[in-house]
């Protein structure tokens, strides 16, 4: 019948997303994983919800990174910090629990546990038909 201005029949678009503990593939396997079982189930729903069926998927678009470190210290210092680390650089130890006094952060931020665990992140934007 009818199609959308990008000549696709009229669809449901959703996106998942996951963020699990851990680096490498197998990490972002997982969470990729997780945020197309995530995209998915939104889908469902929605074409219940709306009492239609959901068709063929006609495009889906996966953005992971590999990891990332958190959370995030606070300021950065001021322009004049001579003798310190550049502005901009992070003067807190990997898996440390905190910055330590002086650092480039202000005030220190707790990692859960004591230790900042790196995590693995993934966005997956999902499109289907509907049903004819």
């Amino acid at each position: 019948c009818c199609y959308n201005y990008n000549g696709y029949p009229p669809g449901i678009t959703v996106t998942g997303q996951a963020t699990v503990r851990g680096t490498g593939m197998s990490a972002r396997s997982s969470a990729v994983t997780k945020a197309v079982t995530s995209a998915t189930s939104q889908a469902k729903a929605a074409a219940s919800a709306a009492g239609i069926s959901l068709g063929a998927m006609t495009s889906m678009q996966i953005s992971a990174n590999y990891y990332y470190p958190y959370p995030v210290a606070g300021a950065l210092p001021s322009a004049g910090n001579v003798g310190g680390a550049p502005a901009g650089a992070s003067t807190v130890a990997p898996g440390a629990a905190t910055a330590p006094a002086g650092a480039n952060s202000s005030p220190a931020i707790a990692c859960p546990g004591g230790r900042c665990p790196p995590t693995t992140y993934a966005n997956v934007t999902m499109t289907w038909a509907l049903a004819t």
